[in-house]
């Protein structure tokens, strides 16, 4: 992810950047509105480090919310674990 996404306002439900893989890439999708304030300049020089740790160092990019309320409804980590089975 380059650089030139920060301050970049999204609405929910928009696509906000794109993660690439071995074999393809994959849209990342905004879960409410908000602006990008930062990105993590570590995977531009090791992608697979959001595979690794995607909790700790392999973050993404950080979001300045527009309304917290659209946050409400969705999963913490936990939940998300237990849903898929983990």
């Amino acid at each position: 992810m380059k650089s030139r996404i920060i301050q970049r306002a999204f609405f929910r439900r928009d696509p906000i950047t794109c993660a690439r893989e071995l074999i393809g890439a994959e849209l990342v999708w905004g879960r409410c509105a908000g602006t990008i304030v930062e990105t993590n300049k570590a995977l531009e020089q090791d992608p697979a480090l959001v595979n690794r740790d995607p909790y700790g160092e392999g973050w993404m990019i950080k979001v300045k919310v527009k309304n917290a309320k659209e946050l409400e409804g969705l999963l913490r980590a936990d939940a998300y674990a237990k849903h898929i089975g983990e």
